[in-house]
């Protein structure tokens, strides 16, 4: 299928992505690795907005009335305009508290873990079927925001990601 996500945040914080500097690992092995958060920079961007449009993978499983299902992001787009923050550093650097300007990062790719790149969004969900036409759907949706700096920074990093877990709710229809 297709998804269509919206992000939109003030004066959030988004930390270092790349896995060869969050884990130490660029592979599979990322999923499993201590975070080095001695690594870890922190891109505080003022006004964060994006729309990421992505192949979306999803499995599930039906009961008669109820459907439980996990959906993720797989290869896709993100756009939105440049936004300004300020980048802190772990450790003093000439870039350390200098203001900065970052955009979306364009492409996505589901790599398992801080190998990710880009925005995408992952789902688990249980609906139930009101009527053979409505159903109401609640779960837990888990999302990569990630914005690339104009300039390289501290450990030659360009590329900074927000982490989001957050409940939903929504409404489903079959036409």
């Amino acid at each position: 299928g297709v998804r269509l996500n919206g992000f939109s945040g003030k004066n959030q914080n988004f930390v270092t992505a790349p896995a060869k500097l969050t884990t130490g690992s660029a592979s599979i092995g990322s999923f499993f690795a201590k975070p080095l958060t001695e690594n870890f920079d922190t891109l505080r961007l003022e006004n964060a907005q994006t729309v990421s449009l992505n192949a979306l993978i999803n499995l599930q499983y039906s009961l008669k009335k109820l459907d439980i299902g996990f959906g993720i992001d797989a290869l896709g787009l993100t756009f939105g305009g440049s936004q300004n923050g300020t980048f802190f550093a772990k450790e003093s650097t000439k870039f350390n508290n200098s203001k900065q300007t970052g955009n979306p990062t364009t492409i996505n790719a589901l790599l398992i873990g801080d190998s990710d790149r880009g925005t995408l969004n992952s789902e688990l969900y249980a609906r139930y079927w009101l009527t053979e036409r409505l159903g109401l759907r609640a779960g837990a949706s888990f999302q990569f925001i990630e914005f690339t700096t104009t300039q390289k920074l501290t450990f030659d990093n360009d590329r900074f990601r927000l982490k989001t877990l957050m409940p939903f709710i929504a409404v489903s229809i079959k036409l």
